[in-house]
């Protein structure tokens, strides 16, 4: 998603409307363990959200490590950015893994390490990245950290470390975006700025993917079910078709 981090009402995005990831039959567990998810297919466009919802321990975010491709398919095909991920080159798939947006249920950070050098660090990762200082601190406003940015990361609070999280998952402008309960422990006003934020994302061309434990009303969007390794679409959810074209 190459847009500014500006996020302008007047803005006039573009999205790419094909399908962003797309799983085929697709089960997924870790080393010799049983089968977490079984059988999952599914498909996000650019510019749409979509809400996973499933009970603690249901598998929600296996099915975000799938994503983000830290966890390989037992058995199925994972597409992401219309990729094969299976058959890509190790650089290739390094090069992809930049354009993935990932905040975990339960984030690390450099602990010494200043609040805002942690969220820039995925900038200076990547040779390749335009964005600068401006635009750390102005997604750091936009999530309320701004006055924080210069304090160290192991004093934030609870509720600060996962918008921090979220930050840092956003600032290199993904394509897609996945957020593991994003809203746990953020605060009403924390929610507010998070559901907007994201909203706002997909509607400049990202594919959100949102894991939580339920529907999250002021975020619209496909809502899933994982439930008994099963990965099923409500049906209230209704999408407009896929381009064919991957």
């Amino acid at each position: 998603m190459q847009t500014s981090l500006s996020l302008a009402a007047d803005a006039a995005p573009t999205p790419d409307r094909r399908a962003a990831v797309r799983l085929e039959g697709v089960t997924v567990g870790y080393d010799s363990g049983p089968d977490v998810v079984i059988g999952a297919s599914m498909d996000v466009r650019a510019g749409s959200v979509s809400i996973v919802t499933g009970a603690s321990g249901s598998g929600k975010s296996t099915l975000l490590h799938l994503l983000r491709t830290a966890l390989a398919p037992r058995e199925g095909r994972v597409l992401l950015l219309r990729s094969d991920v299976a058959q890509l080159p190790r650089d290739v798939r390094t090069a992809l893994k930049r354009r993935i947006g990932y905040a975990a249920q339960t984030p690390v950070f450099l602990e010494d390490e200043t609040l805002f050098d942690n969220v820039a660090l995925p900038l200076n990762l990547d040779p390749a990245s335009r964005q600068t200082a401006q635009d750390v601190m102005e997604l750091l406003g936009f999530l309320g950290l701004n006055k924080d940015a210069g304090r160290r990361a192991g004093a934030l609070s609870a509720g600060q470390r996962k918008l921090a999280a979220l930050a840092r998952a956003l600032v290199a402008q993904p394509d897609i975006i996945l957020a593991d309960d994003p809203l746990a422990g953020v605060g009403a006003e924390g929610e507010l700025r998070v559901t907007k934020l994201l909203g706002e994302l997909s509607r400049l061309g990202a594919a959100v993917i949102v894991a939580a434990c339920s529907e999250i009303p002021a975020l619209k969007g496909a809502v899933w079910r994982l439930d008994d390794a099963r990965l099923t679409l409500s049906p209230e959810s209704v999408l407009k078709p896929l381009d064919p074209a991957r």
